[in-house]
């Protein structure tokens, strides 16, 4: 008999869904999908027996193959386990959404670059989000930062009321999703001054390390 293809873990919650029909119907399929989400999710098989009400030693016949064809309530009940369990990880789990600061002080291309560094001075950031067209994240082209403006220091009389900050802009800061999980975030940090978040197209918040370090 063809087996079902056991999921990637990040389709895990998709793939219980739609295909809780199947087990129900083929419960003979059910022992190697339970093994593996149940290792993929980082269950004990006591852990998915508190969550599911289906006893540890039967989910380990189950698995182990000494129980064939597992009733119509059991194969719901441990489907309802793996959802329950799924479920309260993504509400504990801190997204995007969680640490962002709304109050997001962008400039344009053409503000002068005097204008920037006193946004920068009055607020205590370190960089600034070049946004053309606020809030729409197409509008979003680029970030300037402390450090691209010391190249200031290399200009002879520089007039900072003519200089505009396309000219010491750095290429796009990357944008998630509010509901971002924020490991993700964390490993973009490592690479970029700042994240912004957006929902519908538009820009929300924007995450700094300092936010990262704030939250410990």
């Amino acid at each position: 008999m063809e087996k079902k293809l056991i999921p990637k873990p990040r389709t895990l919650w998709e793939h219980i869904i739609v295909n809780l029909s199947y087990y129900l119907v083929r419960p003979e399929q059910l022992s190697d999908f339970v093994r593996i989400a149940r290792e993929q999710l980082g269950l004990s098989q006591l852990k998915l027996s508190r969550y599911s009400g289906v006893s540890q030693s039967y989910i380990n016949k189950i698995e182990s193959g000494q129980v064939r064809r597992p009733s119509y309530d059991t194969v719901y009940h441990l489907m309802h386990g793996f959802c329950k369990f799924i479920l309260e990880k993504r509400v504990k789990t801190k997204c995007a959404r969680d640490l962002h600061s709304t109050n997001v002080c962008y400039v344009k291309r053409d503000t002068p670059v005097r204008e920037a560094l006193e946004k920068m001075r009055e607020n205590e950031y370190s960089q600034l989000p070049v946004i053309e067209n606020w809030p729409y994240v197409d509008s979003v082209v680029g970030v300037v930062t402390e450090k691209s403006l010391l190249k200031l220091l290399e200009i002879e009389n520089a007039d900072l009321d003519k200089i505009k900050v396309e000219d010491f802009m750095e290429p796009l800061i990357p944008l998630v999703e509010e509901d971002t999980p924020i490991e993700h975030v964390k490993e973009l940090l490592k690479k970029y001054y700042a994240v912004l978040t957006y929902s519908d197209r538009k820009v929300k918040g924007i995450i700094t390390k300092w936010d990262l370090i704030h939250n410990l």
